[in-house]
């Protein structure tokens, strides 16, 4: 099992007249007690930057070390205790629709963004993250892999990160969307089709990011795709959250 720091993405919904109360909650009392279980590396929440009916209006992200770390979560009985006042505390007042887990394949960093102080992290009020999923034709996620790893990483995201204001480039691939163990009304009702391949940017402000998507180096990059896959990738996910709360080990 590879040793690869991994990721998981958790959104709900939450009925509206608990969400005040809800997210209240979540920063004073979920994530403190969260971060403190061994496996859990950090720990954010963040608020959809333009409403997008299609997409959660929050989702909260989930660092572990590695993979065994996020299966081991599940055995953690201090996990266990907190998963289960939780549940006590909203049960069916919030809906999870989101549940999944990504492996890192490959990060690029213009300055260190995991600066801490004590347990909770003092983070850029602006802080934006862009998710851009996409899933392959069948037969082409070996062909995307090692487009991406020769051209990808090596050649287009190094250009790109030069471009004012962009933090972090993460390329994952999804690795998990296995839910035993969880309580039955935790299940998802609805069935959801993840991306195989998440690309995680991280902007210093919406501004950033309005700059990366006008700039001619991700237009460079977009052109290059056409190359390789004429038919272009699918995209199930492309949008931008707000970064509201973030804790960190």
């Amino acid at each position: 099992m590879e040793n690869r720091p991994v990721i998981r993405i958790l959104a709900r919904t939450i009925q509206p007249e608990y969400e005040e109360r809800f997210l209240k909650w979540q920063y004073e009392v979920y994530f403190p007690l969260y971060i403190t279980v061994d496996e859990i590396q950090e720990i954010s929440g963040y608020q959809i930057l333009r409403n997008n009916p299609q997409y959660p209006p929050s989702l909260n992200i989930l660092h572990y070390r590695n993979r065994t770390d996020q299966m081991n979560l599940r055995k953690n009985q201090k996990y266990i205790d907190i998963t289960k006042d939780s549940n006590t505390t909203w049960g069916p007042r919030i809906e999870p629709i989101w549940m999944v887990a990504y492996e890192l394949i490959k990060s690029l960093q213009n300055v260190p963004i995991k600066s801490k102080r004590g347990t909770l992290s003092e983070v850029n009020p602006n802080t934006i993250i862009h998710l851009e999923g996409c899933t392959l034709l069948q037969g082409e996620a070996e062909k995307y892999e090692r487009w991406f790893t020769k051209w990808g990483n090596e050649v287009y995201m190094p250009i790109m990160m030069k471009l004012c204001g962009l933090v972090e480039f993460a390329w994952y691939r999804c690795i998990d969307v296995d839910l035993t163990g969880l309580a039955s009304y935790l299940i998802p009702k609805r069935p959801v089709e993840y991306p195989s391949y998440l690309s995680v940017l991280t902007f210093e402000s919406p501004d950033a990011y309005d700059n990366y998507e006008k700039s001619p180096e991700l237009a460079a990059f977009r052109y290059a795709l056409r190359v390789p896959f004429p038919r272009g990738l699918e995209y199930k996910w492309y949008i931008q959250y707000q970064l509201e709360k973030s804790f960190r080990k």
